[in-house]
């Protein structure tokens, strides 16, 4: 449910994407080959061919390489207009905010799943890779508590709960089903590619159904 269209990108953006992937390539092969402890830096440089200070520039840790760089709502186009969508609830607006960085593209690429099965086998990745989401949950928590100290119409709960509150518990719902989806898209990857927010939505469905049964 991307509500904004994507332009295509430039010849420099191609060609950025193009030393990216080499760097992930080789750093996900270079693990697979000898090790998340004999990987380095240098390691990595010498099967993307580029120097550690090309390194650097996109990547800031062997762990970021390996793993992934962390999901952020800083600079992501299209996300204020989402956010404004009142036709969509709260959850669904994140949901397609969380799709401007998980496309479904992307959950199918071989590398995810490679990437997957290094996560499960080394808890540094493990950790990192959890760091990382907990770091986009308190960016959208922040997001969301602009949005409805500015907004308070658009709120589901008008007392006894701080706005903040409201906002750090509506994105945790969001997160608990991000977290949920990732792991069902790694272990059985969809047989063909569709909207990732559909998982989503379905997750938060779930979630919603346990909820009412147990209350």
């Amino acid at each position: 449910m991307n509500l904004v269209q994507k332009s295509e990108p430039g010849l420099r953006e191609r060609k950025r994407e193009a030393t990216t992937a080499a760097i992930e390539h080789g750093a996900v092969d270079a693990v697979e080959e000898l090790g998340y402890d004999d990987t380095t830096v240098d390691e990595i440089c010498r099967r993307a061919d580029i120097s550690p200070r090309t390194f650097f520039n996109y990547f800031p840790s062997k762990d970021a390489a390996i793993a992934g760089l962390p999901l952020t709502v800083a600079g992501t186009d299209g996300v204020d207009e989402i956010l404004a969508d009142t036709s969509q609830p709260i959850v669904i607006r994140l949901a397609s905010i969380v799709e401007l960085a998980l496309t479904p593209e992307l959950l199918h690429d071989d590398l995810t799943r490679r990437r997957g099965q290094l996560l499960k086998k080394y808890p540094q990745l493990h950790e990192f890779h959890l760091a990382g989401i907990s770091a986009y949950i308190s960016e959208l928590s922040a997001l969301l508590t602009d949005r409805l100290t500015s907004h308070p119409e658009e709120r589901s709960i008008n007392s006894g709960l701080a706005v903040e509150n409201e906002a750090h518990l509506t994105v945790e719902l969001v997160g608990t089903a991000l977290r949920y989806t990732i792991r069902c898209w790694v272990d059985q990857p969809p047989t063909a590619p569709h909207a990732w927010s559909d998982d989503l939505k379905q997750a938060l469905d779930f979630m919603s159904l346990i909820l009412r049964r147990n209350s």
